[in-house]
């Protein structure tokens, strides 16, 4: 039963250590890498595109540098999203859900970064 006991605490410890991705990183020529983060809103995707970035370096024990930045709005036309129209009545009574929530990937940040 120690043993048992032993096994889990250890398990539950690595587990505890185990990162979780927030974005995809792309290794490119040179060093350099590209990190793309998606999110509801634009501070949530570069947070996502950071968080990975930083994670990236740190296992290769560097510091991160930012080579460039860039954000793309890739949701539903902003101004169409707030139109009220029959199908998002519709599919509101139906789902709870009228069709204008943002989606988790609306936003999408890439950082080019180095590290060094």
């Amino acid at each position: 039963m120690k043993h048992v006991l032993i096994v889990m605490l250890i398990g539950l410890g690595l587990a505890g250590c185990a990162h979780r991705s927030t974005a995809a990183v792309l290794p490119k020529a040179g060093g350099v890498y590209d990190v793309i983060g998606q999110g509801a809103a634009e501070q949530d995707a570069y947070q996502n595109a950071a968080k990975e970035a930083q994670y990236t370096c740190e296992k290769k024990e560097k510091e991160m540098v930012v080579v460039n930045q860039e954000s793309i709005y890739q949701g539903v036309d902003k101004n169409k999203k707030d139109q009220i129209k029959g199908e998002n009545v519709a599919l509101a009574f139906a789902t709870g859900r009228t069709g204008k929530e943002r989606n988790v990937d609306d936003y999408k940040v890439t950082l080019t970064i180095s590290c060094n």
